[in-house]
């Protein structure tokens, strides 16, 4: 799935770039470095934020099986709040996309 859904379609959106010169325009000196900046803090601040959520994501599943402590239970709780979010998110996208009071109704 990672490969038909991510990878092709990441890989044909850059062979096709190169191909009719797109990628290359994008970096040109016109854009007075704005493209290569955009593209080093994007890759920057995802290196950043997997890293940081890789340690806390250890560190609390190490705290939760190894230690019991007051409220164990409420924090393990909320700790599965993100599993839920982006399915809840989506929801409420597509029901303010094409809702009663939507856009595009």
């Amino acid at each position: 799935m990672l490969v038909g859904y991510v990878l092709l379609p990441a890989w044909e959106t850059v062979r096709l770039s190169i191909e009719d010169g797109t990628l290359w325009r994008l970096f040109e000196d016109g854009t007075s470095g704005a493209a290569w900046r955009g593209l080093v803090t994007s890759v920057g601040v995802s290196l950043v934020s997997v890293l940081l959520s890789g340690i806390l994501g250890t560190s609390l599943a190490f705290a939760f099986y190894r230690f019991d402590f007051p409220m164990r239970r409420l924090l393990g709780t909320a700790a599965l709040v993100p599993l839920a979010l982006p399915p809840l998110v989506g929801v409420l996208a597509f029901l303010f996309l094409y809702g009663e009071s939507g856009i595009l109704p």
